[in-house]
């Protein structure tokens, strides 16, 4: 089980994530920062076989250094992947930050039936494209 918290920090809103395994009587648990500015969270995916959370927002675009912003919108609606896993040793939840797939405007995102496949849709021009990746770890 997922829930997702927003909380005022140094007086800006940020978001947290409260993973809990419910399979376990103690009901381990880990709070994890969105390391993002998020304006607006639109939906969190949740991938039962491999255990990927995806979360779709709408982000605050980060100033690059050097680099010149030819658009005149500060948003990106952008998903954040991370994976979870659980420490036998430790009886502990472990969340890894997977990435953050490419596509400033995606529309919709979904897992597939086996897992490790996602997809999310992206418009770019009003030309909508349905982009997969495979998603793994290195171990």
């Amino acid at each position: 089980m997922a829930v997702i918290q927003q909380r005022l920090k140094k007086k800006a809103s940020r978001y947290f994530i409260e993973v809990y395994n419910t399979k376990l009587s103690s009901l381990p648990h880990q709070l994890v920062e969105i390391d993002q500015d998020i304006l607006e969270l639109y939906n969190v995916e949740w991938e039962p076989h491999f255990s990927h959370l995806a979360i779709h927002a709408k982000v605050k675009k980060q100033k690059e250094v050097g680099k010149k912003g030819y658009t005149d919108s500060n948003e990106k609606d952008r998903v954040i992947i991370y994976k979870m896993s659980f420490d036998d040793k430790l009886k502990a939840l472990k969340i890894q930050y997977v990435g953050i797939p490419p596509g400033d405007r995606v529309e919709k995102i979904s897992w597939s039936s086996v897992g490790d496949v996602f997809v999310l849709l992206d418009v770019e021009s009003g030309v909508k494209s349905a982009n997969f990746y495979f998603i793994t770890l290195k171990r």
